[in-house]
């Protein structure tokens, strides 16, 4: 494995960490642990970054009681959105929280140690009491591994919810052109879940891309989810992953740009996908409509109920939804792979990622596929809970 050139800088009154190889540049905000950007660094698709970049200036969470009231809205998602910033983490709330939205996880500040091949974050949540280790290696210049180990400062067990939120946004997320692929799922929506305006499911399910969608003259018709739409909407989806599956995995192609990002997990670790969708839709401040996001959203729970509600709903229907930490010093491990790769002419579908002897492999339809050695099998990527919790 080639080395990765590893350094710290101040852009925007904000630290970054940058991460560098030969092909790919990533640059992760301690200021929240978010992985903000990721471009390759010549050839097809250079210097697009997939993820999304609020349209607004954002600042480390450190700074937020120094501003003024109301820039970035008046909800509990205020801090959040202050320093939100292409995949957050969701930890120990997916949803409402004690301390907002979505837990302490990205409104945290992360010690950053520099690492051979990445960087390492580490930090306690200080409500939750939750120490976090979060490793960010290369594994070769197109393939990241992160795995994150959690230990429960507490005295007693401490039950969590825990989503990975990769966000994409322009120039790479365009309606009717970016594409996204996804392990075999069901599209579901739960009893209690709030309504959306632009979903309608009664319970049945749909197999991935399909949803039933209410249709502006009345009605209801088979849509997909495969693209974002160009109206103004908003709408949110939650996927249960096939329990045959052993892995789980999601692509994002832009075949315009001919750039694709992607990840793989093992099933048992993140069984939902959340699909969120937002298309100019939120009006009120900082979003103004004028946003263009769409959020991947893998882990334990189907939707952002927040982590007291989903504890209740687990006594009721005796599904899982989170997951309990005991104390000591036994950590919870959960880890994923990243990639980003070229794309040659075409519109791709993906119907496969898998890792097999060393090598992370993307099907294609039509018998092609992609295919890259990596450094070292990694530090099994796939943990599936049963060897921890």
């Amino acid at each position: 494995m080639e080395s990765i050139r590893v350094f710290t800088m101040v852009r925007d009154n904000r630290t970054v960490a940058v991460l560098e190889s030969s092909q790919t540049r990533m640059e992760v905000l301690p200021g929240g642990g978010h992985i903000a950007s990721w471009i390759r660094k010549t050839g097809d698709g250079a210097q697009i970054n997939p993820f999304w970049v609020p349209p607004w200036p954002t600042i480390d969470p450190s700074h937020f009681e120094q501003i003024k009231t109301g820039d970035y809205g008046e909800g509990a998602d205020a801090k959040l959105l202050a320093s939100i910033s292409g995949h957050l983490t969701c930890l120990d709330s997916f949803g409402p929280s004690e301390c907002g939205v979505h837990g302490e996880f990205p409104i945290t500040e992360f010690a950053c140690q520099t690492l051979d091949n990445g960087i390492a974050l580490r930090a306690t949540l200080p409500l939750a009491r939750l120490a976090i280790q979060r490793v960010i290696e290369f594994l070769n210049p197109s393939i990241v591994m992160v795995h994150t180990e959690v230990r429960n400062l507490n005295d007693t067990p401490r039950t969590v919810c825990w989503q990975e939120h990769p966000t994409f946004g322009p120039p790479f997320m365009e309606p009717e052109v970016t594409t996204v692929d996804m392990v075999r799922s069901r599209v579901s929506v739960l009893p209690d879940w709030h309504p959306n305006q632009s979903v309608v499911n009664h319970g049945l399910g749909t197999d991935w891309p399909e949803v039933m969608m209410c249709s502006p003259l009345g009605g209801e018709f088979l849509g997909s989810l495969r693209k974002l739409d160009p109206p103004a909407y908003g709408r949110f989806t939650p996927q249960l992953i096939d329990p045959e599956e052993y892995y789980a995995w999601f692509t994002v192609i832009n075949p315009r740009l001919k750039l694709l990002i992607g990840y793989l997990w093992g099933r048992e670790s993140f069984p939902y996908i959340g699909n969120w969708e937002e298309v100019c839709g939120r009006d009120k401040a900082p979003w103004n409509s004028r946003t263009i996001a769409r959020g991947i959203e893998f882990g334990l729970s189907p939707d952002p109920a927040g982590r007291e509600a989903l504890i209740e709903r687990e006594q009721r229907d005796g599904s899982k939804y989170t997951i309990t930490i005991p104390p000591g010093d036994r950590p919870l491990k959960r880890s994923f792979l990243m990639f980003l790769f070229p794309l040659d002419d075409g519109e791709p579908t993906v119907e496969a990622v898998e890792s097999q002897y060393g090598k992370l492999i993307v099907r294609l339809a039509g018998g092609r596929h992609i295919a890259q050695r990596m450094s070292a099998e990694p530090c099994n990527p796939m943990t599936n809970g049963k060897d921890d919790h």
